[in-house]
């Protein structure tokens, strides 16, 4: 039933080419004055290059919408919208529906789960799915309040319902003074009726506020009584606070995202966004290069975009005109000096491994193949001069 509201299940080529996003780019660009190309950089962060992380995170909202439109239209939704008028009425209610799917989505900060989450909704259903008798939002997303107030996170869900459907629940919710019991009711109803996917992100609040264990307690109340998937979506250290009881770690089932390698899906994304070049010269990226940039970013999405943005504008603005190692060098040191001791420390970790990627630059298609080392056993075998050592594999630049 829930299917019918649904676009097809995308999957391989078709599914890469729906999640890219590559602004418009013509290489003679390059020749525009430079205040005009310094405001063409921005469309570097517009850029976005799937990965097998995007896949995944795709095909579980789908799965997860599809259950929960499903349970919404079944015969237990119309008994469970009355225990939760009973809710609302005498603070008791009963979870005859159950939730549709829990899902714990935990990475690295940058490594690009928000976009990854954002992409994917926007191919999952772009507008209001309305059935005969309401209208439901494909997929809402809520942030966790630092201070995990179980009120404050039922407060923003009535609100932002009430704006992309044009209601006035929040009115009846400020006006009356409810307790959080039958604010959970109220919204428990409002999720079965017009919520399809729920997705609570900074969900890593929950690990140092005192309120934690309460918040997930009521969340939890919330899609037994709504058939609401849920979606948590945060940092790794989100794991240690849901695998403390088995009660939790029950709803922690999902996918982890820790640390990137140096790959071909590394190579391609950094080729991409490289091929956006607004400097006079044109940038050529060799093997040492793409190596030289991994090491700098720890291969987070975000840093490489950042990385490569600022690398170009510090370029145009002093002349030198070119994106290499140097003008990357100088953005990683006038621009990226508070995340240096973060990206330091993992240096020595990841092993290199061999790949043939095909990347997108500004001169097109170009094969790389990278050498295969590990910085690890480097380490141990030059604990004297590891510097030397690595100058055979990349280029080394002290800074």
């Amino acid at each position: 039933m829930g299917d019918n509201y649904l676009p097809v299940l995308l999957s391989g080529k078709e599914l890469e080419e729906r999640l890219t996003i590559l602004p418009e780019y013509k290489a003679e660009e390059r020749l525009l004055p430079a205040q005009e190309r310094l405001a063409l950089l921005d469309r570097l962060y517009e850029i976005y290059v799937p990965t097998a992380m995007s896949y995944e995170i795709y095909s579980k909202l789908y799965v997860a919408l599809s259950r929960s439109l499903n349970k919404k239209m079944s015969k237990k939704a119309v008994l469970q919208r009355n225990e939760n008028h009973k809710a609302i009425i005498r603070n008791k209610s009963n979870g005859l529906i159950g939730g549709a799917d829990s899902i714990l989505i935990t990475g690295t900060a940058g490594i690009g789960k928000s976009s990854a989450i954002d992409n994917a909704v926007r191919l999952l259903a772009d507008n209001i799915i309305e059935t005969d008798i309401t209208k439901i939002i494909p997929v809402l997303i809520v942030q966790c309040p630092f201070d995990c107030s179980i009120k404050s996170l039922l407060i923003e869900i009535i609100k932002k319902v009430d704006t992309l459907l044009d209601m006035d629940y929040s009115t009846f919710v400020h006006t009356k003074g409810h307790t959080t019991d039958v604010l959970i009711g109220i919204v428990s109803q409002v999720a079965l009726n017009h919520i399809g996917v729920l997705i609570i992100d900074e969900i890593q609040n929950v690990v140092k506020s005192k309120h934690g264990t309460n918040l997930i307690g009521a969340l939890t109340q919330l899609i037994n009584n709504s058939g609401t998937s849920i979606v948590m979506v945060g940092t790794p250290e989100s794991r240690n606070f849901f695998e403390q009881e088995e009660f939790f770690a029950r709803r922690a089932l999902g996918m982890n995202y820790n640390g990137k390698a140096y790959n071909e899906e590394f190579i391609n994304l950094v080729g991409t966004v490289a091929g956006y070049n607004y400097t006079r010269h044109k940038a050529i990226f060799d093997e040492k290069t793409f190596a030289w940039i991994f090491e700098h970013t720890k291969g987070l999405p975000s840093n490489v975009i950042a990385l490569l943005h600022d690398s170009q504008e510090i370029s145009i603005m002093n002349g030198k005109e070119s994106l290499d190692i140097e003008t990357l060098s100088t953005a990683y040191k006038e621009r990226m000096g508070l995340l240096h001791l973060y990206i330091q420390n993992d240096k020595g970790k990841k092993t290199i491994t061999k790949n043939r990627a095909k990347v997108r630059n500004a001169g097109g298609f170009v094969s790389k193949e990278c050498n295969q080392f590990s910085f690890a056993e480097l380490s141990r075998k030059h604990k004297d001069d590891i510097v030397t050592a690595l100058k055979d594999y990349i280029e080394v630049v002290e800074l």
